[in-house]
């Protein structure tokens, strides 16, 4: 490409400019005695990009992700909150049925020598209620209240019974286990009963 003057009087005829086709040629007449001097001066134009401002638009999508993710956790552990909470009602379910029911067997000196009592803890609507048969003999059942659960969905708790010697007279105790706090009723070689509160 050549540099391109404008035409002036009496001027030097054009030449190729070693500064390559980015640059801008100019005369300029300077005053002599004799003749008119032409001096040539060319500026070199660079056009550059403008440079991209580091950390804008990667901290802008970094923090779209990091909010993408916590969003991803905060359903993952809603939705493994709901399979923990299905499947432990499930299992309860498959173990105890509904409504909520526990039975067992245990010799608690109850006219029972020769046949264990028979035990069952019924969770009825939030009540727990544990029947005894002394001797596996129905005629002779013995009913016993259990605590009334407050709440939603408190009928499907269960509930369960053990039995040992609480207070060391040598006769086993009831315990009954709800939600794994003991609620103890002390045996009396003929019943149960639950202790009375402290004064």
């Amino acid at each position: 490409m050549r540099c391109v003057r404008p035409p002036v009087p009496g001027a030097i005829p054009q030449h190729k400019h070693p500064q390559g086709p980015s640059c801008v040629c100019s005369i300029i007449m300077l005053s002599h005695p004799v003749l008119p001097v032409l001096r040539t001066t060319c500026h070199r134009t660079l056009i550059r990009p403008r440079p991209l401002v580091q950390g804008r638009g990667h901290s802008h999508t970094g923090r779209c992700g990091g909010g993408l993710i916590l969003l991803c956790m905060l359903c993952g552990w809603l939705l493994l909150s709901v399979l923990l909470h299905w499947w432990q009602v499930t299992q309860d379910d498959w173990h105890y049925g509904r409504p909520r029911t526990y039975q067992t067997d245990a010799r608690v000196g109850h006219n029972d020598s020769a046949t264990p009592s028979h035990f069952t803890v019924w969770n009825l609507h939030g009540q727990i209620v544990v029947i005894e048969f002394p001797g596996g003999d129905a005629r002779n059942a013995v009913s016993y209240l259990g605590p009334a659960l407050p709440g939603t969905d408190q009928d499907l708790t269960p509930a369960t019974v053990e039995f040992r010697d609480v207070n060391g007279d040598g006769k086993p105790d009831m315990v009954l286990l709800v939600q794994g706090t003991p609620f103890v009723f002390l045996n009396d070689g003929s019943r149960f009963h639950a202790p009375s509160a402290p004064s």
